[in-house]
């Protein structure tokens, strides 16, 4: 009978070892900017975006750019003027 026992708890545990997941943690940090909200100075904001396991959370690093000198792919600046080359220093 302890045979059987033992074998009841040996199938109970590979049904619960293939329910469970095998979780990837992710982690990301981009830069992006907000092209609907463009300002007076035809300039829009950049902002931080930190992605940890699919969960987003975004927030602002005060710096502004011109839409047409942000490369998206790159996630940074076309990097011509000081300014866009101290945006692009901003750690990643």
């Amino acid at each position: 009978m302890t045979k059987d026992k033992n074998l009841r708890l040996q199938e109970t545990a590979a049904k619960q070892l293939r329910g469970l997941r095998v979780q990837k943690n992710t982690f990301a940090v981009i830069f992006i900017i907000q092209k609907g909200k463009i300002r007076d100075d035809d300039t829009v904001s950049i902002v931080t975006r930190i992605t940890v396991n699919r969960e987003m959370v975004h927030f602002a690093t005060r710096m502004h750019i011109r839409p047409d000198c942000w490369l998206p792919k790159e996630y940074r600046t076309v990097g011509k003027t000081k300014a866009e080359k101290q945006i692009n220093k901003m750690p990643a």
